[in-house]
């Protein structure tokens, strides 16, 4: 196990302690912009806590979903820092709802944040990571990347899947660089994700409901920080956070078929339940 010795720790919006989960695009022009959403008040709190531990932040509100201001941004850490050592992508959102009721609109948003929004930093800070030959990108996906784990979740899971083989794939152009790769596919994680998923064809009462479900089999944020600490200083690349994700994926790759039959009589008996909240 190597050491971990980090000058440039770059993450994408942190809130609470060092690392909790989530990210949200910045509005288009001509829509209203909501602060309480972006929560500009914990994440300076959060510099001042990182401030603590005698690190300089540099702090930036970028919409991820565009190359652009992120290329930008890159720009300027590198002109006022030594650069990045460590990558990590941890941006987040969900559209919650059956296929038929989605638009083109809504696969794009999600895409945009949690696919694109990691390939764009990815192309940013890549090539000055193989100039300096080292460095170490951390893509955070999902369980939800590995397996589809209830229906209606249809453009989280395509955005996951599409970071994990983007990841994967890295890992083996990185492996004689000197470059890691590592994906952390958590289960649950108690961020505001659940709060701030959007809905369509459900009343909010479902996602209400489904949020009780999984917070109560949820982890800490800062579990899933030292997960990623962990999967950088071993250079690993498939993290699969808490018991039950990784007693899921288990049966999943090596009992796949009484895998789909459960999953299947699981998901006759969610739709069941669901239907009740259909609006």
């Amino acid at each position: 196990m190597k050491s971990l010795k980090i000058k440039v720790f770059s993450s994408l919006v942190p809130h609470r302690e060092l690392v909790e989960l989530h990210a949200l695009p910045l509005p288009r022009k001509g829509q209203p912009f909501d602060y309480q959403r972006y929560q500009p008040t914990r994440i300076v709190g959060n510099k001042t806590k990182l401030g603590l531990y005698g690190c300089d932040v540099l702090m930036y509100l970028v919409d991820i979903t565009e190359f652009d201001p992120v290329e930008e941004m890159i720009r300027d850490v590198y002109r006022k820092t030594d650069g990045v050592d460590i990558l990590v992508n941890v941006a987040g959102t969900a559209i919650v709802g059956p296929v038929e009721k989605l638009d083109m609109a809504d696969w794009k948003r999600v895409i945009d944040v949690n696919l694109y929004g990691a390939l764009h930093t990815v192309h940013a800070v890549y090539p000055k990571m193989l100039k300096k030959g080292a460095g170490h990108i951390v893509n955070v996906a999902s369980l939800a990347g590995l397996l589809a784990l209830h229906p209606y979740n249809g453009p989280y899971c395509a955005s996951k899947f599409g970071l994990v083989g983007f990841s994967e794939n890295l890992m083996y152009e990185a492996v004689t660089k000197n470059i890691g790769v590592s994906c952390i596919c958590p289960g649950g994680v108690k961020t505001p994700i659940y709060q701030t998923a959007r809905l369509k064809g459900f009343k909010k009462e479902f996602i209400e409901e489904m949020t009780r479900h999984m917070l109560a089999r949820a982890q800490e944020p800062e579990d899933t920080a030292q997960a990623i600490i962990k999967a950088v200083k071993r250079n690993e690349f498939l993290v699969v956070t808490t018991l039950t994700a990784k007693l899921v994926f288990f049966f999943r790759r090596h009992l796949s078929p009484f895998w789909y039959a459960t999953m299947k009589a699981f998901s006759r008996r969610f739709i069941k339940f669901s239907d009740k909240y259909r609006t």
